[in-house]
């Protein structure tokens, strides 16, 4: 080969490079996701893509930096624990994580956003260096849509109250921190008395409108920490965190007392009704939702057989 074909050969070769450099700029302005370059140390050494500033904001300022001097202590551990994994499985590794202004060591404005990154470990020439590239994907609204879909699963549809689904889980998650620390609460039944008679001589539209009316009366009255659930038709329970029964009957008799005073202007007329109650508190042979709620639906038939509006304590 002589000089004119080594020097074409060059030519054409530089053209090429030239033409794939153009290519690659133009996917990476293309793509919407950022895609990080990541060494073991948790150290950016490049940004690329992320162009779409409706779901990221300019990350170019992370070139350079590591993820300890960034992100908080508890972000931070997350992120290099992925990376390892990452690089010790040599697979694609993925994690969702939410970031919101808290989450920066220093001040940084941005709204609370949620991503899932995509890790892939990266062949190099130099077997030492030791890269992984990192795909976040904003998965905000698909979040957003998760919560609200689990919000309405949760949520009675008549009254919007949390339902007897959400109470089973918290109960039980109450009851295994009683178990191991001791965390204590109570629990009450509350059915409307005669509430059959409210249907029958009102009509179903006004029962449900009297369910609404209680739901918003005791709502309003209860802590913001108590737990206040349909069970199912007219019965509702209230939960007490941290409150014995004793504490919790004072409100109760509170309560109780405001709802007999109570009258309800109901599409249909003037309603007027009155509450039974039974209280308990957890005790250490409660090894499930059922059996707390059992020795408090005792209680309320109890009060009910002793005439009704009143509050009997288990």
């Amino acid at each position: 080969m002589n000089f004119e074909q080594v020097r074409d050969e060059l030519k054409q070769a530089s053209s090429s490079i030239a033409l794939l450099e153009q290519e690659l700029s133009i996917l990476f302005t293309a793509l919407p996701d950022p895609i990080f370059i990541i060494d073991v140390n948790g150290c950016y050494l490049e940004v690329l893509a992320g162009n779409s500033r409706e779901l990221y904001l300019d990350s170019n300022y992370l070139r350079g930096k590591c993820i300890k001097d960034l992100f908080s202590p508890e972000l931070g551990e997350s992120f290099m624990s992925a990376i390892h994994q990452a690089l010790e499985s040599k697979k694609l590794t993925l994690i969702e994580y939410e970031i919101s202004s808290d989450d920066f060591l220093q001040s940084h404005t941005t709204s609370s956003n949620w991503f899932q990154g995509r890790i892939v470990p990266l062949k190099t020439n130099n077997k030492a260096d030791r890269l992984v590239a990192w795909v976040a994907v904003n998965i905000t609204d698909r979040k957003q849509l998760e919560h609200q879909l689990k919000e309405l699963s949760q949520r009675d549809a008549l009254t919007g109250l949390l339902n007897r689904r959400y109470l089973q889980e918290d109960v039980t998650k109450r009851i295994a921190a009683y178990k191991r620390y001791k965390n204590s609460f109570s629990l009450a039944f509350l059915d409307i008395d005669y509430f059959k008679n409210i249907n029958d001589t009102f009509g179903h539209d006004t029962g449900d409108y009297v369910l609404k009316e209680l739901s918003l009366v005791v709502d309003k009255e209860k802590r913001e920490s108590d737990v206040f659930a349909r069970f199912g038709g007219e019965e509702f329970i209230l939960v007490f965190p941290d409150t014995s029964q004793n504490a919790a009957a004072v409100f109760l008799e509170r309560l109780r007392a405001l709802i007999e005073r109570l009258s309800f202007e109901t599409p249909t007329g003037e309603v007027t009704f009155t509450v039974s109650m039974g209280l308990t508190e957890i005790m250490e042979l409660d090894g499930d939702f059922d059996s707390i709620v059992k020795r408090a639906d005792k209680a309320l038939y109890e009060a009910k057989n002793q005439g009704r509006n009143r509050l009997v304590i288990a």
